[in-house]
C-alpha cells in the first residue's frame, strides 16, 4: 500500500468512527483501488449516515 492509499484509509477510518463510533475498516490490499465515502445528516434528532466502501 503506498502512501496515498494509507492517507485514504486513515482519513476513510476518521470518518467512519464520526459516525459510528469506535470501528476498524482493513483494506485486502489485493487491489489498488480504495472506495469510502461517508455523507451523514439530521433526520430530526436522529443521525442518518450512508457508506461506500470496498473496505
Amino acid at each position: 500500500m503506498n502512501q496515498d492509499q494509507k492517507n485514504e484509509m486513515l482519513q476513510w477510518t476518521e470518518c467512519i468512527q464520526k459516525v459510528c463510533g469506535d470501528f476498524e475498516t482493513t483494506f485486502d490490499k489485493h487491489g489498488n483501488l480504495f472506495i469510502g465515502e461517508v455523507k451523514s445528516f439530521l433526520l430530526g434528532e436522529t443521525e442518518v449516515a450512508f457508506i461506500k466502501s470496498n473496505a
